[in-house]
Protein backbone atom coordinates (compact mmCIF):
# COMPACT_ATOMS: atom_id res chain seq x y z
CA UNK A 1 0.00 0.00 0.00
CA UNK A 2 1.14 3.54 -1.00
CA UNK A 3 1.70 6.27 2.29
CA UNK A 4 -1.83 8.44 2.08
CA UNK A 5 -1.06 12.34 1.49
CA UNK A 6 -3.97 14.55 2.32
CA UNK A 7 -6.05 15.65 -0.83
CA UNK A 8 -3.32 14.58 -2.97
CA UNK A 9 -5.28 14.40 -6.23
CA UNK A 10 -2.20 11.65 -7.72
CA UNK A 11 -3.82 9.21 -4.95
CA UNK A 12 -6.06 6.57 -6.08
CA UNK A 13 -8.26 4.96 -3.34
CA UNK A 14 -10.48 1.63 -3.95
CA UNK A 15 -14.24 1.89 -3.56
CA UNK A 16 -13.37 0.11 0.40
CA UNK A 17 -10.53 3.24 1.00
CA UNK A 18 -13.60 5.66 -0.21
CA UNK A 19 -15.97 4.48 2.20
CA UNK A 20 -13.77 4.31 4.75
CA UNK A 21 -13.12 8.05 4.00
CA UNK A 22 -16.61 9.14 3.48
CA UNK A 23 -17.27 7.79 7.11
CA UNK A 24 -14.31 9.10 8.99
CA UNK A 25 -15.89 12.70 7.21
CA UNK A 26 -18.93 12.01 8.04
CA UNK A 27 -17.86 11.27 11.60
CA UNK A 28 -15.55 14.50 11.62
CA UNK A 29 -19.30 16.26 11.16
CA UNK A 30 -19.86 16.52 7.48
CA UNK A 31 -23.79 14.48 7.06
CA UNK A 32 -24.43 12.25 4.31
CA UNK A 33 -27.24 15.01 3.32
CA UNK A 34 -24.67 16.99 3.44
CA UNK A 35 -22.17 15.27 1.41
CA UNK A 36 -24.84 14.67 -1.21
CA UNK A 37 -25.89 18.14 -1.49
CA UNK A 38 -21.97 19.24 -2.12
CA UNK A 39 -21.60 16.21 -5.23
CA UNK A 40 -24.84 17.55 -7.18
CA UNK A 41 -23.43 21.00 -6.62
CA UNK A 42 -20.17 20.18 -7.72
CA UNK A 43 -21.27 18.25 -11.00
CA UNK A 44 -23.62 21.22 -11.59
CA UNK A 45 -20.94 23.51 -11.29
CA UNK A 46 -18.90 21.54 -14.21
CA UNK A 47 -22.24 21.80 -16.66
CA UNK A 48 -22.60 25.70 -15.68
CA UNK A 49 -19.07 26.31 -16.77
CA UNK A 50 -19.46 24.16 -20.27
CA UNK A 51 -23.00 24.27 -20.92
CA UNK A 52 -25.50 26.90 -22.10
CA UNK A 53 -28.18 27.09 -20.22
CA UNK A 54 -30.35 26.89 -23.17
CA UNK A 55 -29.18 22.86 -23.93
CA UNK A 56 -31.68 20.31 -22.08
CA UNK A 57 -30.77 18.35 -19.41
CA UNK A 58 -31.22 14.53 -19.10
CA UNK A 59 -30.65 12.98 -15.69
CA UNK A 60 -30.45 9.20 -15.06
CA UNK A 61 -31.29 8.28 -11.56
CA UNK A 62 -30.68 5.61 -9.97
CA UNK A 63 -31.91 4.21 -6.63
CA UNK A 64 -29.29 4.58 -4.49
CA UNK A 65 -27.24 7.34 -3.42
CA UNK A 66 -25.65 7.92 -6.75
CA UNK A 67 -29.38 8.94 -8.13
CA UNK A 68 -30.10 11.20 -4.65
CA UNK A 69 -26.73 13.25 -6.48
CA UNK A 70 -28.62 13.52 -9.69
CA UNK A 71 -31.63 14.51 -8.12
CA UNK A 72 -29.40 17.33 -6.44
CA UNK A 73 -28.48 17.95 -9.71
CA UNK A 74 -31.69 18.07 -11.48
CA UNK A 75 -33.16 20.59 -8.54
CA UNK A 76 -30.05 22.91 -9.18
CA UNK A 77 -30.46 23.11 -13.17
CA UNK A 78 -33.89 23.56 -12.64
CA UNK A 79 -33.31 26.47 -10.25
CA UNK A 80 -31.23 27.88 -12.52
CA UNK A 81 -33.32 27.95 -15.91
CA UNK A 82 -31.90 24.95 -17.67
CA UNK A 83 -35.43 22.58 -19.38
CA UNK A 84 -34.16 19.30 -17.13
CA UNK A 85 -36.07 16.05 -16.93
CA UNK A 86 -35.10 13.58 -14.26
CA UNK A 87 -35.94 9.77 -15.74
CA UNK A 88 -35.59 7.24 -13.03
CA UNK A 89 -35.07 3.67 -12.57
CA UNK A 90 -37.16 2.68 -9.61
CA UNK A 91 -37.38 4.41 -6.11
CA UNK A 92 -34.89 6.19 -3.81
CA UNK A 93 -33.45 3.41 -1.16
CA UNK A 94 -33.16 5.96 1.23
CA UNK A 95 -34.55 8.88 3.01
CA UNK A 96 -31.98 11.46 2.27
CA UNK A 97 -32.29 10.29 -1.97
CA UNK A 98 -36.08 10.74 -1.46
CA UNK A 99 -36.02 13.78 -0.25
CA UNK A 100 -33.70 15.21 -3.16
CA UNK A 101 -36.03 13.78 -5.37
CA UNK A 102 -39.19 15.48 -3.95
CA UNK A 103 -36.72 18.75 -4.09
CA UNK A 104 -36.24 18.10 -7.65
CA UNK A 105 -39.77 18.14 -8.17
CA UNK A 106 -40.57 21.18 -6.37
CA UNK A 107 -38.10 23.04 -8.22
CA UNK A 108 -39.75 22.40 -11.60
CA UNK A 109 -37.92 18.82 -12.82
CA UNK A 110 -40.38 16.68 -15.05
CA UNK A 111 -39.84 13.20 -13.49
CA UNK A 112 -40.18 10.21 -15.32
CA UNK A 113 -39.31 6.74 -15.43
CA UNK A 114 -36.10 5.38 -17.02
CA UNK A 115 -37.51 3.51 -19.63
CA UNK A 116 -39.24 6.39 -21.58
CA UNK A 117 -35.69 8.07 -21.98
CA UNK A 118 -34.59 8.28 -25.19
CA UNK A 119 -31.44 9.61 -26.29
CA UNK A 120 -30.68 12.47 -29.26
CA UNK A 121 -27.40 14.59 -29.74
CA UNK A 122 -29.02 18.02 -27.97
CA UNK A 123 -29.47 16.32 -24.65
CA UNK A 124 -26.41 16.65 -22.06
CA UNK A 125 -27.25 13.10 -20.07
CA UNK A 126 -26.16 13.47 -16.57
CA UNK A 127 -25.58 9.95 -15.03
CA UNK A 128 -26.41 9.36 -11.95
CA UNK A 129 -28.00 5.21 -12.36
CA UNK A 130 -25.31 3.22 -10.66
CA UNK A 131 -22.27 5.01 -9.05
CA UNK A 132 -19.34 3.07 -7.60
CA UNK A 133 -21.46 0.39 -5.60
CA UNK A 134 -22.46 -1.89 -8.70
CA UNK A 135 -20.91 -5.09 -8.13
CA UNK A 136 -23.16 -7.45 -11.23
CA UNK A 137 -23.76 -7.46 -14.72
CA UNK A 138 -25.97 -4.87 -15.68
CA UNK A 139 -29.28 -6.44 -16.71
CA UNK A 140 -30.39 -6.70 -20.59
CA UNK A 141 -32.53 -3.47 -20.54
CA UNK A 142 -30.14 -1.25 -19.06
CA UNK A 143 -27.55 -2.66 -21.34
CA UNK A 144 -29.47 -1.98 -24.39
CA UNK A 145 -29.99 1.72 -22.95
CA UNK A 146 -26.57 1.89 -22.73
CA UNK A 147 -25.72 0.73 -26.09
CA UNK A 148 -28.61 3.66 -27.62
CA UNK A 149 -26.50 6.35 -25.70
CA UNK A 150 -23.11 5.25 -26.66
CA UNK A 151 -24.49 5.10 -30.22
CA UNK A 152 -26.23 8.39 -30.16
CA UNK A 153 -23.21 10.24 -29.52
CA UNK A 154 -24.56 12.30 -26.93
CA UNK A 155 -22.71 13.98 -24.26
CA UNK A 156 -22.54 12.23 -20.98
CA UNK A 157 -21.37 13.33 -17.90
CA UNK A 158 -20.73 10.91 -14.91
CA UNK A 159 -21.56 11.35 -11.45
CA UNK A 160 -18.62 9.69 -9.53
CA UNK A 161 -18.21 7.18 -12.09
CA UNK A 162 -20.03 5.95 -15.41
CA UNK A 163 -22.44 3.51 -14.87
CA UNK A 164 -20.87 -0.29 -15.10
CA UNK A 165 -17.75 0.41 -15.03
CA UNK A 166 -16.14 -1.19 -12.00
CA UNK A 167 -13.85 1.89 -10.78
CA UNK A 168 -11.53 -0.38 -8.69
CA UNK A 169 -10.28 -2.51 -11.83
CA UNK A 170 -11.65 -0.99 -14.72
CA UNK A 171 -13.78 -3.52 -16.04
CA UNK A 172 -17.10 -3.43 -17.45
CA UNK A 173 -19.89 -5.33 -16.03
CA UNK A 174 -21.62 -6.61 -18.80
CA UNK A 175 -22.34 -3.26 -20.28
CA UNK A 176 -20.89 0.71 -19.19
CA UNK A 177 -21.92 4.19 -20.50
CA UNK A 178 -18.86 6.36 -21.97
CA UNK A 179 -18.61 9.92 -20.17
CA UNK A 180 -16.88 13.09 -21.90
CA UNK A 181 -16.08 14.14 -18.61
CA UNK A 182 -16.25 12.13 -14.69
CA UNK A 183 -16.90 14.18 -11.48
CA UNK A 184 -15.82 12.04 -8.61
CA UNK A 185 -15.88 12.60 -5.35
CA UNK A 186 -13.76 12.67 -2.34
CA UNK A 187 -10.79 10.91 -3.89
CA UNK A 188 -9.80 9.88 -7.35
CA UNK A 189 -10.38 5.58 -8.40
CA UNK A 190 -7.55 3.49 -10.19
CA UNK A 191 -10.54 2.38 -12.52
CA UNK A 192 -10.86 5.38 -13.62
CA UNK A 193 -7.41 5.44 -15.34
CA UNK A 194 -6.71 1.92 -16.30
CA UNK A 195 -8.44 -0.92 -18.37
CA UNK A 196 -12.15 -0.06 -20.20
CA UNK A 197 -12.03 2.89 -17.98
CA UNK A 198 -9.23 5.20 -19.66
CA UNK A 199 -11.77 5.52 -22.49
CA UNK A 200 -15.23 5.18 -20.72
CA UNK A 201 -14.36 7.89 -17.64
CA UNK A 202 -13.23 10.79 -20.28
CA UNK A 203 -11.84 13.63 -18.56
CA UNK A 204 -11.47 12.71 -14.83
CA UNK A 205 -12.81 16.25 -12.47
CA UNK A 206 -12.19 15.66 -8.53
CA UNK A 207 -14.09 17.22 -5.88
CA UNK A 208 -13.34 16.28 -2.40
CA UNK A 209 -16.49 17.77 -0.86
CA UNK A 210 -14.99 19.67 1.23
CA UNK A 211 -13.23 16.36 3.38
CA UNK A 212 -10.96 18.24 5.76
CA UNK A 213 -7.22 16.66 5.43
CA UNK A 214 -6.95 14.97 8.35
CA UNK A 215 -9.10 12.30 7.59
CA UNK A 216 -6.68 11.45 4.42
CA UNK A 217 -3.57 11.36 6.54
CA UNK A 218 -5.56 7.95 8.45
CA UNK A 219 -6.43 6.13 5.27
CA UNK A 220 -3.67 4.66 2.88
CA UNK A 221 -3.83 5.23 -0.83
CA UNK A 222 -4.18 1.70 -2.80
CA UNK A 223 -2.24 3.55 -5.62
CA UNK A 224 -0.21 6.50 -7.44
CA UNK A 225 -0.55 8.10 -10.49
CA UNK A 226 2.45 8.87 -12.56
CA UNK A 227 3.25 12.30 -13.30
CA UNK A 228 6.40 15.08 -14.07
CA UNK A 229 6.26 15.65 -9.95
CA UNK A 230 7.27 12.25 -9.69
CA UNK A 231 9.73 11.91 -11.96
CA UNK A 232 11.25 15.14 -10.80
CA UNK A 233 12.20 13.71 -7.41
CA UNK A 234 13.85 10.88 -9.59
CA UNK A 235 15.86 12.63 -12.37
CA UNK A 236 19.21 13.94 -12.11
CA UNK A 237 21.29 16.48 -14.20
CA UNK A 238 24.47 15.12 -15.25
CA UNK A 239 27.57 16.99 -13.87
CA UNK A 240 29.55 18.69 -16.44
CA UNK A 241 32.38 16.12 -16.13
CA UNK A 242 30.27 13.43 -16.36
CA UNK A 243 31.73 10.48 -19.46
CA UNK A 244 29.74 7.77 -21.33
CA UNK A 245 30.50 5.32 -18.46
CA UNK A 246 28.94 6.92 -16.03
CA UNK A 247 25.64 6.82 -17.71
CA UNK A 248 25.76 3.43 -17.93
CA UNK A 249 25.97 0.54 -20.49
CA UNK A 250 22.82 -1.55 -21.61
CA UNK A 251 22.50 -4.71 -23.44
CA UNK A 252 19.79 -5.24 -25.68
CA UNK A 253 19.44 -9.25 -25.91
CA UNK A 254 16.55 -10.13 -28.66
CA UNK A 255 16.07 -10.30 -32.57
CA UNK A 256 16.02 -14.07 -33.46
CA UNK A 257 16.69 -14.22 -37.11
CA UNK A 258 14.11 -11.63 -39.12
CA UNK A 259 13.25 -9.62 -36.69
CA UNK A 260 16.21 -7.92 -35.95
CA UNK A 261 14.24 -4.75 -36.03
CA UNK A 262 12.47 -5.32 -32.57
CA UNK A 263 15.97 -5.66 -30.89
CA UNK A 264 17.59 -2.20 -33.07
CA UNK A 265 13.91 -0.55 -31.91
CA UNK A 266 14.67 -1.46 -28.07
CA UNK A 267 18.54 0.01 -28.63
CA UNK A 268 17.09 3.35 -30.03
CA UNK A 269 14.79 3.82 -27.16
CA UNK A 270 17.93 3.25 -24.73
CA UNK A 271 19.98 5.70 -26.47
CA UNK A 272 17.60 8.28 -26.38
CA UNK A 273 16.72 7.87 -23.01
CA UNK A 274 20.61 8.64 -22.29
CA UNK A 275 22.36 5.17 -22.09
CA UNK A 276 25.90 6.05 -22.27
CA UNK A 277 26.60 3.12 -24.11
CA UNK A 278 24.08 0.27 -25.88
CA UNK A 279 25.79 -2.97 -27.13
CA UNK A 280 23.40 -5.43 -29.39
CA UNK A 281 23.04 -9.43 -29.42
CA UNK A 282 21.32 -10.75 -32.30
CA UNK A 283 21.21 -13.96 -33.64
CA UNK A 284 22.44 -12.03 -36.99
CA UNK A 285 23.95 -8.97 -35.94
CA UNK A 286 23.93 -7.15 -39.28
CA UNK A 287 20.66 -5.58 -37.78
CA UNK A 288 22.91 -3.40 -35.84
CA UNK A 289 23.85 -1.17 -38.86
CA UNK A 290 20.56 0.82 -38.59
CA UNK A 291 22.07 2.69 -35.54
CA UNK A 292 25.33 3.45 -35.35
CA UNK A 293 26.08 4.36 -32.22
CA UNK A 294 25.21 0.87 -31.22
CA UNK A 295 27.84 -2.01 -30.40
CA UNK A 296 27.51 -5.56 -31.42
CA UNK A 297 28.36 -8.69 -29.63
CA UNK A 298 28.50 -12.61 -30.37
CA UNK A 299 26.14 -14.97 -27.74
CA UNK A 300 28.81 -16.60 -27.11
CA UNK A 301 30.81 -13.54 -26.15
CA UNK A 302 28.62 -12.45 -23.71
CA UNK A 303 29.92 -14.65 -20.40
CA UNK A 304 33.26 -13.35 -20.81
CA UNK A 305 32.26 -9.21 -21.08
CA UNK A 306 29.62 -9.54 -18.55
CA UNK A 307 31.46 -6.41 -16.18
CA UNK A 308 30.85 -4.66 -19.22
CA UNK A 309 26.92 -4.08 -18.36
CA UNK A 310 25.22 -2.49 -16.49
CA UNK A 311 21.44 -3.05 -17.39
CA UNK A 312 19.78 -5.98 -19.68
CA UNK A 313 16.90 -5.87 -21.72
CA UNK A 314 15.98 -9.15 -22.70
CA UNK A 315 13.44 -9.91 -25.14
CA UNK A 316 12.76 -8.04 -27.83
CA UNK A 317 12.02 -10.31 -30.97
CA UNK A 318 13.56 -12.78 -29.18
CA UNK A 319 11.62 -15.88 -30.65
CA UNK A 320 11.47 -19.26 -29.26
CA UNK A 321 14.05 -21.30 -31.31
CA UNK A 322 17.34 -22.14 -29.57
CA UNK A 323 19.31 -18.72 -29.97
CA UNK A 324 16.33 -17.79 -27.64
CA UNK A 325 16.11 -20.12 -25.38
CA UNK A 326 20.41 -19.46 -24.89
CA UNK A 327 20.12 -15.99 -24.94
CA UNK A 328 17.81 -16.00 -22.57
CA UNK A 329 19.51 -18.22 -19.96
CA UNK A 330 22.81 -16.09 -20.89
CA UNK A 331 20.63 -13.13 -19.60
CA UNK A 332 19.87 -14.85 -16.08
CA UNK A 333 23.60 -15.90 -15.36
CA UNK A 334 24.83 -12.31 -16.17
CA UNK A 335 23.11 -11.26 -12.76
CA UNK A 336 23.01 -8.13 -14.34
CA UNK A 337 19.56 -5.20 -13.54
CA UNK A 338 16.86 -6.57 -16.60
CA UNK A 339 14.25 -5.81 -17.94
CA UNK A 340 12.70 -9.07 -19.89
CA UNK A 341 10.08 -8.47 -21.94
CA UNK A 342 8.10 -10.16 -25.23
CA UNK A 343 9.38 -13.17 -26.34
CA UNK A 344 11.57 -13.32 -23.09
CA UNK A 345 8.57 -13.80 -20.47
CA UNK A 346 7.07 -16.48 -22.30
CA UNK A 347 10.58 -18.41 -21.59
CA UNK A 348 9.82 -16.64 -17.93
CA UNK A 349 7.04 -18.58 -17.46
CA UNK A 350 8.98 -21.83 -18.47
CA UNK A 351 11.27 -21.17 -15.92
CA UNK A 352 9.36 -19.47 -13.02
CA UNK A 353 12.90 -17.47 -11.98
CA UNK A 354 12.72 -15.13 -9.66
CA UNK A 355 14.36 -12.00 -9.14
CA UNK A 356 14.36 -8.49 -7.27
CA UNK A 357 16.71 -6.60 -9.74
CA UNK A 358 14.27 -6.73 -12.51
CA UNK A 359 11.65 -5.30 -14.34
CA UNK A 360 8.85 -7.56 -16.31
CA UNK A 361 7.22 -6.02 -19.02
CA UNK A 362 4.22 -7.90 -20.32
CA UNK A 363 1.00 -6.67 -22.20
CA UNK A 364 -2.28 -8.80 -21.12
CA UNK A 365 -2.33 -11.51 -23.15
CA UNK A 366 1.59 -12.29 -21.40
CA UNK A 367 0.98 -11.27 -18.40
CA UNK A 368 -1.87 -14.03 -18.34
CA UNK A 369 0.53 -16.75 -19.33
CA UNK A 370 2.92 -15.36 -16.35
CA UNK A 371 -0.28 -16.20 -14.04
CA UNK A 372 -1.31 -19.41 -16.09
CA UNK A 373 -5.41 -17.55 -16.05
CA UNK A 374 -6.63 -16.13 -18.92
CA UNK A 375 -6.14 -12.47 -20.50
CA UNK A 376 -9.72 -11.60 -19.64
CA UNK A 377 -9.34 -12.49 -15.87
CA UNK A 378 -6.06 -10.15 -15.77
CA UNK A 379 -7.66 -7.28 -17.81
CA UNK A 380 -11.14 -7.86 -15.34
CA UNK A 381 -8.35 -7.05 -12.16
CA UNK A 382 -5.29 -5.38 -13.87
CA UNK A 383 -4.05 -3.76 -10.21
CA UNK A 384 -3.74 -7.23 -8.50
CA UNK A 385 -2.34 -8.95 -11.61
CA UNK A 386 0.32 -6.81 -11.76
CA UNK A 387 0.84 -7.17 -7.94
CA UNK A 388 0.21 -10.83 -8.49
CA UNK A 389 3.59 -10.89 -11.25
CA UNK A 390 5.57 -8.90 -8.83
CA UNK A 391 4.75 -11.48 -5.81
CA UNK A 392 5.55 -14.28 -8.12
CA UNK A 393 8.43 -13.57 -9.41
CA UNK A 394 9.85 -10.59 -7.40
CA UNK A 395 11.03 -7.34 -8.73
CA UNK A 396 8.77 -4.75 -10.97
CA UNK A 397 6.02 -5.81 -13.32
CA UNK A 398 5.13 -3.00 -15.64
CA UNK A 399 1.58 -4.50 -16.82
CA UNK A 400 0.65 -2.75 -20.06
CA UNK A 401 -2.54 -1.35 -21.98
CA UNK A 402 -4.55 1.44 -21.41
CA UNK A 403 -3.62 2.53 -17.99
CA UNK A 404 0.08 0.99 -17.57
CA UNK A 405 -0.21 -0.68 -13.70
CA UNK A 406 3.03 -0.71 -12.12
CA UNK A 407 3.77 -3.62 -9.27
CA UNK A 408 6.21 -4.40 -6.80
CA UNK A 409 8.02 -3.68 -3.32
CA UNK A 410 4.60 -2.32 -2.28
CA UNK A 411 4.34 0.51 -4.09
CA UNK A 412 1.69 0.34 -7.03
CA UNK A 413 1.74 3.47 -9.36
CA UNK A 414 -0.31 4.02 -12.34
CA UNK A 415 0.46 5.69 -15.93
CA UNK A 416 -3.16 7.45 -17.40
CA UNK A 417 -0.85 9.40 -20.08
CA UNK A 418 -0.51 7.13 -23.59
CA UNK A 419 -3.33 7.03 -26.56
CA UNK A 420 -4.82 4.27 -28.93
CA UNK A 421 -2.42 5.32 -31.08
CA UNK A 422 0.24 3.64 -29.03
CA UNK A 423 -1.38 0.40 -29.92
CA UNK A 424 1.13 -0.59 -33.15
CA UNK A 425 3.91 -2.68 -33.59
CA UNK A 426 7.04 -1.83 -31.76
CA UNK A 427 5.94 0.40 -29.35
CA UNK A 428 6.80 -2.22 -26.04
CA UNK A 429 10.66 -2.93 -27.41
CA UNK A 430 11.32 0.66 -27.41
CA UNK A 431 9.81 0.80 -24.19
CA UNK A 432 11.34 -1.75 -22.75
CA UNK A 433 14.95 0.31 -24.31
CA UNK A 434 13.97 3.15 -22.26
CA UNK A 435 13.59 1.40 -19.20
CA UNK A 436 16.69 -0.31 -19.46
CA UNK A 437 18.46 3.30 -19.84
CA UNK A 438 17.29 4.72 -16.62
CA UNK A 439 17.88 1.47 -14.86
CA UNK A 440 21.77 1.80 -16.33
CA UNK A 441 22.12 5.17 -15.52
CA UNK A 442 21.46 4.40 -11.75
CA UNK A 443 17.93 3.93 -10.94
CA UNK A 444 16.39 1.03 -8.83
CA UNK A 445 14.18 -0.82 -10.83
CA UNK A 446 10.93 0.90 -9.98
CA UNK A 447 12.22 4.37 -10.54
CA UNK A 448 13.70 3.43 -14.01
CA UNK A 449 10.25 1.78 -14.57
CA UNK A 450 7.86 4.72 -13.40
CA UNK A 451 10.33 6.90 -15.40
CA UNK A 452 10.52 5.03 -18.66
CA UNK A 453 6.88 4.02 -18.62
CA UNK A 454 5.71 7.69 -17.86
CA UNK A 455 8.22 9.08 -20.49
CA UNK A 456 7.03 6.87 -23.16
CA UNK A 457 3.77 7.80 -23.04
CA UNK A 458 3.87 11.42 -22.79
CA UNK A 459 6.37 10.62 -25.85
CA UNK A 460 3.00 8.89 -27.61
CA UNK A 461 1.00 11.77 -26.61
CA UNK A 462 3.33 14.46 -28.16
CA UNK A 463 3.30 11.76 -31.14
CA UNK A 464 -0.23 12.30 -31.18
CA UNK A 465 -0.60 15.69 -31.50
CA UNK A 466 0.13 15.18 -35.26
CA UNK A 467 -2.60 13.06 -35.27
CA UNK A 468 -3.11 9.36 -33.57
CA UNK A 469 -3.39 7.24 -36.59
CA UNK A 470 0.05 6.23 -37.98
CA UNK A 471 1.86 6.75 -35.42
CA UNK A 472 5.28 4.44 -35.70
CA UNK A 473 7.34 3.17 -32.90
CA UNK A 474 10.43 4.56 -34.23
CA UNK A 475 8.49 7.94 -33.75
CA UNK A 476 8.66 8.10 -29.80
CA UNK A 477 12.53 8.11 -29.05
CA UNK A 478 13.63 11.53 -30.23
CA UNK A 479 10.42 12.79 -27.91
CA UNK A 480 11.65 11.01 -25.11
CA UNK A 481 14.37 12.80 -25.28
CA UNK A 482 12.78 15.94 -25.42
CA UNK A 483 10.70 15.50 -22.73
CA UNK A 484 13.41 14.00 -20.81
CA UNK A 485 15.38 16.79 -21.11
CA UNK A 486 12.75 19.53 -20.43
CA UNK A 487 12.12 17.55 -17.09
CA UNK A 488 15.59 18.32 -16.38
CA UNK A 489 15.30 21.96 -17.35
CA UNK A 490 12.34 22.69 -15.59
CA UNK A 491 12.10 23.93 -11.84
CA UNK A 492 11.54 21.67 -9.17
Amino acid sequence: MTAAMPCDAHNLYSVRAVRTLERAAMENGLSGEELMRRAGAAVFAVIRRRFSARRPLAVLCGGGNNGGDGYVVARLAAQSGYPVRVFAAGAPQSGVSAAQKESAAAAGAAIAPLAEFTPDAETLIVDALLGAGVSRDVDAATAKLFARINDAAAAVIAVDVPSGLCCDSGKVYGSALAAGVTVTFIAKKPGLFTGRGAHLAGEVLLDTLGVADSVYDSVAADARLLGDAHLKTILRRRDRDAHKHAAGHVLVLGGGRGMGGAAVMAAEGAVRAGAGLVTLCTEDNAAARARPEVMTVELGELRANAGRFTAVVAGPGLGAGAFAVDAFATALELGRPMVVDADALGLLARESARRDNWVLTPHPGEAARLLGVGTAAVQAGRLQAAADIAGRYGGVCALKGAGTVLAGGGQTWLCAAGNPGMAAAGMGDVLSGVVGAFIAQGQGVMDGACCGVQLHAAAGDAAAAEGAVGMAATDLPPLVRRLHNRLLDSPQ
